[in-house]
């Protein structure tokens, strides 16, 4: 069974939160600071899923991260092939699945958005 993970990118700081946050059933979010709980501003926070997966590398999986792997020497002769992968999650769950010991991230929408272009 899966883990139920998440992170949470913080469109105005531009960078992930730290720290322990709650999502509620509603979508809202809050963040836990000393005990405390203090609600994030609607609209400013993107949560992503974790696969469940590890890269080649031992690195946790994400919805919405860059995956570069290497293909079967079937595919190597395809030109529209690309080498690298955003992941959406759970569309891509079962080829993620199926080769992720030889998938490596190397970035994520948010942090790498050029990755792609």
């Amino acid at each position: 069974m899966r883990e139920n993970k998440y992170k949470v990118w913080c469109k105005d700081r531009n960078e992930w939160k730290k720290g322990k946050m709650m999502l509620f059933c509603d979508g809202s979010l809050a963040q836990l600071k000393n005990g405390l709980i203090i609600p994030c501003k609607q609209g400013t926070h993107i949560v992503v899923l974790y696969t469940g997966l590890l890269d080649k590398n031992s690195k946790e999986i994400y919805d919405s991260d860059y995956v570069k792997f290497e293909y079967p020497e079937s595919f190597k002769k395809t030109k529209d092939r690309k080498d690298i992968h955003l992941v959406e999650f759970p569309p891509d769950f079962l080829w993620l699945e199926t080769l992720h010991s030889g998938i490596e991230v190397v970035g994520n929408l948010y942090e790498n958005p050029e990755l792609l272009k």
